[in-house]
C-alpha cells in the first residue's frame, strides 16, 4: 500500500498568511534610536546594535518571503490536485 499524504490546506493557508503578516511587520519597522543620558559609549554600542538589527531584519523578511512562496506553492499544488480529483469523481471535465 502506498503511503498516505494528508495536507491540511487550511493550516497551510493560515501559516502562509501569518508568515506574510510577520514579514510585512518586519519591513514596516523603522527601527528606533535608543539613547542614554549619561554615556556616549553606550549610545555608540546601541547605534551599532540597532544598525545590525535593521540589516538582519531585512534578511529575515527576505527569508520569510521565500517561505511564503513555498507555502503558496504547496497550497496551490495540493488544492489544484484536490479540485481535479473532486471534479473527476463528480464526472466533470470528461
Amino acid at each position: 500500500m502506498a503511503p498516505v499524504i494528508i495536507v491540511d490546506l487550511d493550516f497551510v493557508a493560515t501559516l502562509r498568511d501569518d508568515t506574510n503578516t510577520t514579514c510585512t511587520s518586519l519591513r514596516g519597522e523603522d527601527g528606533y534610536t535608543a539613547r542614554t543620558s549619561t554615556c556616549g559609549e553606550v549610545d555608540g554600542q546601541l547605534d551599532d546594535c540597532m544598525g545590525k538589527w535593521d540589516e538582519r531584519r531585512g534578511e529575515l523578511a527576505d527569508s520569510l518571503d521565500a517561505v511564503s512562496q513555498m507555502l503558496t506553492s504547496i497550497f496551490d499544488g495540493f488544492d489544484g490536485t484536490q479540485n481535479e480529483l473532486i471534479a473527476g469523481l463528480n464526472g466533470e471535465g470528461e
